[in-house]
């Protein structure tokens, strides 16, 4: 049975059709048009919702007019987004070149066999969850580096893995095992060395967001 869609997914569907699009022609499309460019059934609705999500990201354009529908297209940013993405055999972009509405409407019980620490999500840059735990990354990183009391050694190992953190939290897409690895386990290494210390609600705080999070996201970090 084809699985559900997420709405995330169309996000990026979409925008790699009018990166598509845009190869070959420069006008702009309203949702009924884009709606036309996929080889699967999606409503006009989840389009332009779509479509909304990608213009407040800066990823489209749309021109509004009084006399004739909303009408869309790439932007810059948008298209150098997917360029990245077809770069990565692990991005979305990449699959959904390759395999086309097939990677949409694929069984998300094997993902065509790819293992579930695989499983890549988007990450919405404007969702407030998404900034405040952009922010308390970036206060975190700063606490640790002005805490007088650690090691330099010590010191650069939790700053450097929190550094990290933060670049993988500011990519478009997140690979499961990343999300668990890469920014859960970095921040909960602050945990030890934070007992005591005044970001010690801090490092609480980020660990209860970033779960929960990854739970609306439907990501299970105790399976990785």
């Amino acid at each position: 049975m084809s699985r559900y869609i997420p709405q995330d997914d169309i996000e990026m569907a979409v925008l790699y059709r009018l990166f598509e699009f845009a190869q070959n022609a420069s006008e702009r499309l309203t949702p009924e048009k884009v709606t036309a460019l996929f080889g699967t059934e999606l409503s006009v609705k989840r389009i332009e919702m779509a479509l909304g999500a990608l213009e407040r990201r800066k990823f489209v354009y749309t021109s509004y007019s009084t006399v004739r529908l909303p009408e869309s297209d790439i932007t810059e940013a948008g298209y150098r987004a997917v360029e990245r993405g077809l770069a990565d055999a692990d991005s979305f972009y990449f699959n959904y070149h390759k395999l086309g509405d097939n990677w949409l409407t694929r069984n998300d019980d094997d993902l065509f066999g790819v293992p579930a620490a695989d499983r890549i999500v988007p990450l919405n840059h404007n969702e407030p969850e998404y900034l405040e735990i952009n922010e308390k990354l970036g206060e975190l990183a700063t606490a640790v580096l002005g805490d007088n009391e650690l090691a330099p050694g010590e010191k650069s190992r939790v700053s450097g893995g929190l550094t990290a953190a933060k670049a993988v939290w500011n990519g478009l897409e997140i690979k499961a095992i990343q999300y668990k690895v890469g920014v859960l386990m970095a921040v909960e290494c602050v945990k030890p060395v934070a007992k005591g210390k005044f970001y010690e609600l801090l490092v609480d705080a980020l660990i209860a967001l970033v779960r929960a999070f990854a739970k609306r996201l439907g990501l299970n970090l105790d399976l990785y």
